[in-house]
């Protein structure tokens, strides 16, 4: 059975929009935590015109990271039930066990 073209392309837009969401919420968090870090190390930049968005993109890569790990563990386990259900039913003829 063929999905509807409306129900695929709402839930790719559901998804566009909730990684849009998601990189402005990092964006925005990671500015909110090299702030403190820079008013330690301002001195190392007295021209103010690096250190700034370097503690930015540290803090934001660091989280993207992280992110990015949660959702590969979360598929990895989401994909290894889908697996092991259609592996332990008996119509199952591609998982390539042995009929009992």
């Amino acid at each position: 059975m063929k999905t509807p073209f409306w129900r695929t392309s709402s839930v790719i837009g559901g998804l566009a929009l909730g990684l849009l969401i998601l990189t402005r919420l990092i964006s925005e968090l990671s500015f909110w935590l090299a702030e403190p870090l820079y008013y330690q190390w301002r001195q190392l930049d007295p021209d103010n015109s690096f250190l700034m968005i370097t503690l930015h993109h540290l803090w934001q890569g660091s989280i993207a990271l992280l992110v990015i790990i949660v959702i590969a563990r979360n598929i990895r386990l989401l994909t290894s039930i889908s697996h092991s259900t259609r592996c332990g039913s008996r119509i199952a003829t591609s998982c390539n066990s042995s009929p009992a």
